[in-house]
């Protein structure tokens, strides 16, 4: 072994750390020798450094140098490296205030306490940056992928930047996706030599800085791995990179060991990879740091994910290839048979769980045949395994000095010294970190490094991870109505391509059109997630009719209770052309419906019981009582009834809807109350006796002992009689009278100079009456949203028109209704377009960053 000769060192961003220098030491010296042994007079190598980076060592007219490229600050010597570095971007959380500004203004902010603390070193005596603050910074124009929020926008300057926060939300993504864009969506523009450099308090150009004690624990953590797919840094320009559309749809799924992977979901099929993370923030010397300091917003999303989320996507089409034949990108399942059917809208992508273990979504096609149009449900289901390369491929070590390790490091070298740090050759650089020893060594023994790039970038390699998964077709129905375009049954989507919502149309193809005959539906035509809970709205028509029976609760005897009758008169048929797992305001309609709602009341005995001479001159008689109840009676008759929900998915949402009802009727109301009383079943017969006036036709035989009347007194109450029957049930409460014989005198003739032949009672006193109305035309209306777990009432009045015709109108005119929400973080907040009974817009929950006066623009992680 040659001894290494002296060279130069040239350090491009971070100084060598001790065991970089060790390692450039062995290569330098391993070099000498190899160049001693082939004979050449030039040679160039590259290599992985231990703690990050990379270096290039080169003999080239006798002048050997090392240069060094290890990160610094500046993700721009990262990009492009793959080698997992000790970034970590800022994070600012809070609002977007002014998104749209003119040339060189900067974009406002208002910031969350907690970011204020993080902005200055969580440093409580730091000068923090105002509440109210404005970035360059965050100065991003849209992706190109999203040139559909460009094409919606009609007129305008040209001075005029629209930035990516204007229309990209993270609500148009869904489960852990929609809050992985919340969190990226507050890194902002990395790119700080184009940012100003006069913020003497570094506001634009902040990054989130460690002690120096946390960093050299993070970076022990670290090992230099060579990062799967990704470089774990933010793009440079701050774009969003996720897309959220029906073509290509990107989610996050959990593996068993709840690490997060990044999902995407196309015609090409479903493809996983481990979700780009910045690689210091999963260490537990972040973590730990973290607690130290409190921060929150920064611990959730440890919590979630495990680390920072980068913001990177999957490579571009370009780049796609090359990392799937290293095994990072793998495809779980085929989409091909969804795909081969129509969006309701661009925007509708797929719909996950908070897991992303399941995902639904729907589209709608024509049967050729029949011209008629049908919906269909798919369902998608995961089962997504962890890896032992999830986080990167580690540096291979060869200790083995020999014959064998020589030529392989020379075939390293001379291979490595023709690759780039593009993606192409960044897969091929991790390929070679995962092959086996034999492998790489079997190569060099048949041909050169600088020869064989062919082969490895051609080579495929088994995927680091077995997932499984499949895409099933679980419902469909069919969607049609003969009513023209405007006047349809209406289900609006956001489209983004108009910038406003659309509704679908259920005309079926022209073969398809005045049959005699058209199908019932009972068909899914969207699925949402609230978490983990899966939601669907249904079209529904039945073009059946029916008769209905009376539907009643009416009793034979009625006295103290409530009862209802309802009778329905003509053919009755479902209506309402909408429903949801939320809520259904289909009702079955007769032509005409009388309802008939009575309660009674108890209002008690007579005040004395009632008494009867058999007739005049009659010694005996009859003593009875009544029990009184009244009767409210009240009836409504409806004809011309109609129900009409409709449905509207809000403009910056997937999961979510607003749901509608408007109902009308023509209504003739009557009311009356009545006194009616019952017979008590007990009874009694009393006589007496007087010369003039009771003297004829004793029926009660005189028990021994008792005195005899004279001149009508006393008078004696001696034989009960007792008639139960179900029509007097109500007024028996058992013997009243009391003990027989008994003396009622005082009742029947307590006046010796008057007799009367009847009387006693004592009804209580009730005002009777009775109304009926005029025929009153009624509208009423509800709306309520759907976007948490349960629903929302929006406000009990009458929808807008603009819910019940077709969008865009003929005229050209769309309908339009946004909204807004938190999706990550301790703080429950959403509003919609949509005036509640107390506000102009609807919310609820409730957060310091909102004035409810918008569709607020959430960035990062929002616990206030």
């Amino acid at each position: 072994m040659h001894q290494s000769r002296p060279y130069g060192l040239h350090a491009i961003g971070l100084p060598l750390t001790d065991k970089d220098e060790a390692f450039v030491s062995n290569i330098a010296a391993r070099i000498t020798n190899l160049q001693a042994l082939s004979g050449v007079d030039s040679m160039k190598m590259v290599y992985d450094l231990p703690d990050g980076g990379y270096v290039i060592v080169q003999d080239m007219g006798g002048n050997f140098r090392v240069i060094s490229h290890k990160p610094m600050a500046s993700p721009s010597t990262t990009i492009s490296d793959g080698i997992e570095a000790n970034y970590i971007p800022m994070l600012f959380s809070g609002t977007v205030t002014k998104p749209i500004v003119r040339d060189k203004e900067p974009v406002s902010l208002m910031l969350t306490e907690a970011a204020r603390l993080r902005l200055s070193n969580y440093d409580p005596n730091a000068t923090k940056p105002p509440k109210e603050i404005d970035l360059q910074r965050f100065r991003i124009d849209y992706d190109n992928k999203f040139s559909e929020f460009k094409s919606s926008i009609s007129g305008g300057s040209s001075n005029i930047l629209r930035t990516q926060y204007t229309q990209l939300r993270a609500t148009w993504y869904s489960g852990a996706m929609s809050e992985v864009v919340q969190i990226v969506s507050g890194y902002g523009r990395q790119d700080f030599d184009q940012l100003p450099a006069e913020d003497i308090n570094q506001f634009e150009r902040a990054r989130l800085r460690l002690p120096i004690n946390v960093t050299e624990k993070i970076d022990s953590e670290m090992s230099s791995l060579r990062l799967p797919g990704y470089t774990g840094v933010p793009k440079t320009d701050g774009s969003i990179q996720f897309d959220y559309k029906f073509n290509d749809t990107n989610g996050v799924g959990f593996d068993e060991k709840n690490r997060p992977w990044l999902l995407r979901i196309s015609s090409s099929g479903v493809w996983a990879m481990p979700l780009p993370i910045i690689p210091a923030t999963r260490t537990n010397a972040f973590r730990e740091y973290m607690e130290e300091v409190a921060d929150q917003e920064i611990l959730n999303i440890l919590d979630r994910f495990g680390g920072m989320p980068s913001g990177e996507s999957f490579p571009n089409t370009f780049e796609f290839e090359a990392w799937r034949r290293a095994g990072v990108l793998i495809k779980v399942c085929d989409t091909s048979d969804f795909y081969h059917h129509i969006s309701y809208s661009s925007a509708c992508g797929w719909s996950l769980n908070s897991r992303g273990s399941e995902g639904y979504n729907t589209c709608y096609d024509y049967y050729d045949d029949e011209g008629l149009g049908y919906g269909l449900t798919y369902k998608l289901k995961l089962n997504l395994v962890s890896s032992d390369d999830y986080f990167g491929a580690p540096l291979v070590e060869i200790a083995e000095q020999s014959e064998e390790a020589d030529k392989l490091i020379l075939y390293l070298q001379q291979l490595m010294s023709i690759l780039t740090n593009g993606n192409d050759d960044r897969a091929i650089s991790y390929k070679l970190r995962r092959a086996a020893f034999d492998d790489i060594y079997q190569r060099a023994l048949l041909t050169t490094g600088d020869q064989d790039r062919d082969y490895w970038h051609n080579l495929e390699v088994k995927p680091i991870s077995n997932h499984t998964g499949n895409v099933s077709e679980v419902y469909r129905g069919y969607l049609y109505h003969g009513a023209k375009f405007e006047y349809q049954p209406q289900i609006k989507f956001p489209e983004p391509l108009v910038g406003a919502t659309i509704s679908h149309d259920f005309l079926p193809l022209v073969n398809g059109r005045y049959k005699d005959k058209y199908p019932n539906s009972n068909t899914i035509m969207f699925a949402y997630y609230i978490g983990s809970n899966l939601k669907v709205v249904k079209y529904f028509v039945d073009w059946g009719s029916f008769t209905r029976s009376i539907d009643t609760n009416f009793e034979q005897y009625m006295t103290v209770g409530s009862w209802q009758q309802v009778e329905y008169v003509g053919s009755s048929a479902i209506q309402g052309y909408f429903y949801s797992s939320d809520i259904d305001d289909r009702k079955i309609v007769s032509p005409t419906e009388t309802t008939t709602i009575i309660k009674g009341e108890d209002k008690g005995y007579d005040t004395k019981p009632w008494f009867d001479f058999d007739a005049p001159f009659a010694m005996s008689g009859s003593m009875y009582r009544n029990r009184y109840y009244t009767h409210k009676t009240n009836s409504s008759i409806i004809s011309d009834e109609s129900v009409n929900p409709s449905v509207c998915i809000p403009y910056f949402f997937r999961n979510a809807v607003i749901q509608t009802n408007k109902s009308s009727s023509s209504v003739v109301k009557s009311e009356g109350l009545t006194l009616n009383s019952v017979r008590d079943p007990y009874s009694y017969r009393y006589w007496t006796y007087d010369f003039v006036f009771a003297w004829r036709g004793m029926t009660i035989s005189n028990p021994a002992g008792v005195p005899y009347p004279t001149n009508g007194n006393p008078v004696w109450v001696e034989e009960v009689r007792y008639s139960p029957s179900p029509a007097n049930n109500f007024a028996d409460s058992g013997d009243w009278a009391g003990g027989l014989p008994a003396d009622y005198t005082w009742l029947i003739h307590p006046d010796s100079n008057v007799w009367n032949l009847s009387g006693g009672g004592g009804p209580p006193k009730v005002d009777t009456y009775s109304t009926t109305s005029r025929a009153v035309s009624e509208v009423k209306g509800v709306i309520n949203l759907s976007m948490s777990t349960q629903p929302d009432l929006v406000a009990k009045k009458v929808p807008a028109n603009g819910y019940y015709i077709g969008s865009p109108t003929e005229l050209g005119g769309y309908f339009y209704r946004d909204g807004c929400q938190v999706v990550f973080g301790d703080t429950v907040y959403r509003n919609i377009s949509e005036s509640s009974d107390a506000s102009s817009r609807a919310k609820w929950g409730y957060s310091k960053l909102a004035d409810h006066k918008s569709a607020h623009i959430f960035i990062g992680v929002i616990n206030e």
